[in-house]
């Protein structure tokens, strides 16, 4: 049984604010990446793709998760959203997600070849919902 994740409704309208903070944190890490800025780097990606996925689910949906767990927003991709692609989407997303507790909370620095694997997740991520509101939209 699948469990039940906590949502709230947003305007659809919202998606767009949402993909515009993506691309926000996608231009903030990637002058993280040429600044040698790694844990920077690292969690801009993470939170590019936590406002991408939002912004799938407020554009296909209506909905956030309303859940203070991220798992539980890549449970919400895998199961409410039925677009092209959106297996091979989510399994990037949960991989960033499991980076995000590293990053911030853990005391060892990130990598350089952990945070340009994040940033390169985290841009496929992207361009995956760019396309999709591009189908939505135009």
């Amino acid at each position: 049984m699948v469990k039940k994740t906590a949502t709230r409704p947003v305007k659809r309208s919202a998606a767009d604010n949402y993909l515009d903070k993506s691309r926000q944190f996608s231009r903030a890490m990637l002058e993280s990446v040429d600044k040698g800025d790694w844990d920077a780097a690292g969690l801009n990606a993470v939170h590019c793709a936590i406002s991408a996925n939002d912004a799938v689910l407020a554009l296909t949906r209506g909905i956030r998760s309303a859940s203070p767990k991220h798992d539980d927003s890549v449970t919400l991709l895998e199961s409410l959203v039925d677009a092209p692609g959106v297996k091979s989407a989510a399994t990037q997303f949960k991989r960033l997600i499991s980076k995000k507790n590293v990053i911030e909370y853990e005391e060892r620095l990130f990598r350089e070849n952990e945070a340009r694997d994040t940033v390169k997740h985290a841009s496929r991520f992207l361009t995956w919902a760019e396309k999709l509101f591009a189908k939505e939209i135009g």
